[in-house]
């Protein structure tokens, strides 16, 4: 249905998620003109899942110590400081990653002269969306020094081939003067620090259409499922690199330079499952029996 608006910043509300058309309309003493951009925006749902927000902490801020900037991708958000313990931008802060590069997270981290020990930053995307950090969805750590203005963090992370795209994903920052060891609530249903500076975030991931094959270069895999050896095959194509990953992202082979139009792809260790193959930068699911 056609939704007509003529206010000057308007602010607009979806029934419903999905792609939709915009069709601008501008006139003047010159005439009228009007271009329509179709399925130019999408809207992706909410996340119906929920996390543990309830950080309790011997002392919020850390003695002016805190989480100060978070870049990532289209985001960009600075803070003055953690006295809040805890904050959830994941509706206002959006981070846009295309799928097919090395995602590059710049922090900057501002820790106090009183400050006695180290700060420690750990950092997580909810890639199964379950509601909760674990180990295998860390993105890194990082660790600054006391007495530091504006201390630069850099973490860099690959994107995993089993990610959705134009989906909601939790990120989830922490920092805290003591060792991170608590990622989600503990038995009493809290989230307990020493010192919290907790920032939640919100990341959806994209296709990046300009680097895409414009030729629609596609491999054959076979078997599929499989016990132990995969045939990818490239026909007039030569196949540059392969990269095997399992449900959780988790980058278990990476093999560049082969520059064949035929190779033997060996999954005889790996246990029984579903896995992804990345094969020039083109995902594939394989079975392994």
């Amino acid at each position: 249905m056609e939704q007509l608006i003529t206010q000057t910043n308007p602010v607009v509300t979806f029934a419903s998620a999905g792609e939709y058309t915009i069709k601008l309309t501008v006139t003047n003493p010159a005439g009228t003109h009007t271009k329509t951009m179709v399925n130019v925006l999408k809207i992706v749902p909410p996340s119906a899942v929920n996390y543990c927000t309830n950080v309790r902490s011997t002392f919020t801020g850390g003695y002016g110590t805190s989480i100060t900037e978070v870049n990532l991708g289209t985001l960009t958000n600075r803070t003055l400081d953690g006295f809040n313990g805890y904050e959830n931008f994941s509706c206002s802060k959006i981070a846009l990653l295309p799928t097919d590069e090395t995602a590059v997270m710049n922090l900057k981290i501002t820790t106090s002269r009183y400050a006695t020990v180290n700060y420690n930053l750990k950092a997580f995307i909810d890639y199964n969306n379950n509601g909760l950090f674990e180990a295998e969805e860390l993105l890194g750590t990082g660790t600054v020094v006391p007495n530091t203005s504006l201390a630069p963090v850099t973490i860099n992370f690959n994107i995993p081939a089993s990610v959705v795209t134009n989906q909601l994903y939790r990120m989830r920052i922490m920092g805290d003067l003591r060792a991170i060891n608590y990622m989600n609530c503990d038995m009493y249903g809290e989230l307990f620090m020493n010192t919290a500076d907790v920032e939640d975030y919100s990341v959806v991931f994209y296709e990046n259409l300009s680097t895409a094959p414009q030729n629609s270069t596609s491999f054959s895999l076979y078997p599929n499922p499989t016990s132990g050896n995969v045939q990818i095959q490239g026909g007039q194509d030569f196949i540059e690199a392969v990269q095997v990953y399992d449900v959780n992202g988790r980058l278990l082979r990476d093999v560049k330079q082969i520059n064949t139009s035929l190779y033997m792809l060996d999954l005889t260790a790996l246990h029984t499952g579903i896995y992804f193959v990345k094969v020039n930068g083109i995902n594939y699911k394989i079975l392994k029996k």
